[in-house]
C-alpha cells in the first residue's frame, strides 16, 4: 500500500505522517520531498509501507492544517494540533468504542462509533463531547425513538448528521424531509447535500455561489429538491467549499456552484473564463468526448478529483499548491488526466491537498 500526497503542507501535516511511519518501522520507502514544499517546487510525496494496521482506504481524512486516521478506538492526528506545529497526537474514545467513520473541519472532528454514538473532538480545547443525546426526539416523550448515527459531515460553519432512520440533523436541529429517507450526506463550507434512497438530491444552506443547484443564488432554510437532477439516479454526493458534485448510476458526473478556478470541469472553448457561477447541475464532459465511467469523486475547496473505473485519475480546478499534481499550472478548467503512478483505489481531498491511495 502507498499514499501519494500532493498539495499544501504548510503545517508539516504530511511530514508528520512520514515520521509516524518511520518511528514505528512501518515505512518501507519514501519517494519525493518529505517536506512537501509544494508552494515552490511542486513536489509530490509517495509513502510506501507494509504491515501497517490502519487501512487508509477508509480511515484517512485531511483538513487545512492537519490530517488524520483512526484504528479501533483511537484517532491519530498529524500536523497543527492544539496550537502546536509538527505534532503527532492520539485521542482515545471512552469505553473502548470503535470508530466507524470520521469527518473533520479546521476546528473540530466528528467520530461515529460502531454503536452509533457520535463524538466531537475540539482541537481548540482538547475535549471530547458526546453529541448523541441531541438525536433523541425533541419532545423527550417516554416513547421517544432513539436514533443511531451512521455518518457525519463537517463544513466550516455547518455540520450534518445522518441516522439509521434516514433522518438528517443540521446540528443541532432535525431537518423536515417530508417522509424522504436519506442514505448519504455531504457538507461544503456552509451548505449540505442529501441523497435519498430513491436517488434524488436535496440541498440546504448558503446558496450565494449557486452551490445549492436551484438556478438562483438564494439561501435555503429548508431542504429543497434539486430539480436539475430529475430523472437521474444519483448514487453519491460530494461537496467542495462552494461547489457540489453528484455521481449517477450510469457513471456520469454532474457539477454546479462556484467555478472561479474551473473546479466544475465545464470546459467550453466559446465561454472559457466567463462562467464563474453555474447554479444548475451540468454534466461534466471529458476532453476527448470518450465514454467514461466515474467510480469515485472527491472535492477540495476549489478542486475536484475523479477516479474512473479503468483506474485512471482525473482532476480540475485550482492547482496553486500542486493539489492536482500538475507542475507549473495554476488551474485547469477541464478534466485533465493526473500523472499518478500505480493503481489508485481511493482518493481523499483536503481543502488544498489530494491523497491518492494505491
Amino acid at each position: 500500500m502507498s499514499i501519494i500526497v500532493s498539495g499544501f503542507n504548510g503545517f508539516e501535516q504530511f511530514k508528520c505522517v512520514c515520521t509516524f511511519l518511520k518511528d514505528r518501522n512501518y515505512n518501507k520507502s519514501i519517494h519525493g520531498n518529505a517536506n512537501l514544499n509544494c508552494g515552490t517546487d511542486n513536489s509530490v510525496l509517495n509513502l510506501v509501507f507494509n504491515s501497517f494496521p490502519i487501512n487508509f482506504n477508509t480511515t484517512f481524512a485531511a483538513s487545512w492544517s492537519y490530517c488524520l486516521s483512526y484504528h479501533g478506538d483511537t484517532l491519530w492526528l498529524f500536523g497543527y494540533v492544539g496550537r502546536k506545529l509538527n505534532c503527532i497526537k492520539n485521542v482515545k474514545l471512552p469505553k473502548g468504542e470503535k470508530i466507524n467513520q470520521v469527518s473533520c473541519s479546521r476546528r473540530h472532528i466528528l467520530c461515529v462509533t460502531e454503536t452509533g454514538t457520535c463524538w466531537q473532538y475540539s482541537l481548540e480545547t482538547d475535549q471530547l463531547k458526546d453529541l448523541s443525546g441531541i438525536l433523541t426526539t425533541e419532545l423527550q416523550r417516554e416513547d421517544a425513538i432513539r436514533e443511531f448515527v451512521v455518518k457525519v459531515s463537517c463544513g466550516e460553519t455547518i455540520t450534518a448528521v445522518l441516522t439509521d432512520k434516514g433522518s438528517v440533523y443540521n446540528m443541532p436541529n432535525k431537518l423536515e424531509l417530508r417522509g424522504e429517507k436519506i442514505v448519504d450526506i455531504a457538507c461544503g463550507r456552509s451548505h449540505i447535500l442529501m441523497l435519498s434512497e430513491r436517488g434524488e438530491v436535496f440541498s440546504i444552506g448558503e446558496g450565494s455561489r449557486g452551490q445549492l443547484g436551484h438556478g438562483e443564488l438564494e439561501n435555503e432554510e429548508e431542504p429543497r429538491l434539486v430539480e436539475g437532477l430529475a430523472g437521474l439516479v444519483v448514487v453519491a454526493v460530494v461537496c467542495g467549499g462552494w461547489h457540489s458534485c453528484a455521481l449517477t448510476s450510469d457513471g456520469d458526473l454532474y457539477s454546479w456552484g462556484w467555478n472561479m478556478a474551473g473546479q466544475l470541469g465545464l470546459y467550453n472553448q466559446e465561454s472559457r473564463g466567463k462562467v464563474s457561477v453555474q447554479a444548475i447541475p451540468q454534466v461534466v464532459d471529458w476532453p476527448d468526448q470518450s465514454e467514461i465511467h466515474v467510480s469515485k469523486v472527491a472535492c477540495g475547496a476549489r478542486h475536484t478529483v475523479t477516479l474512473l473505473d479503468d483506474g485512471s485519475v482525473w482532476g480540475c480546478g485550482w492547482n496553486g499548491y500542486n493539489q492536482l499534481a500538475l507542475a507549473e499550472v495554476d488551474s485547469v478548467d477541464q478534466m485533465t488526466r493526473l500523472p499518478v503512478d500505480g493503481s489508485v483505489r481511493h482518493i481523499v481531498c483536503g481543502p488544498w491537498s489530494t491523497c491518492f491511495i494505491t
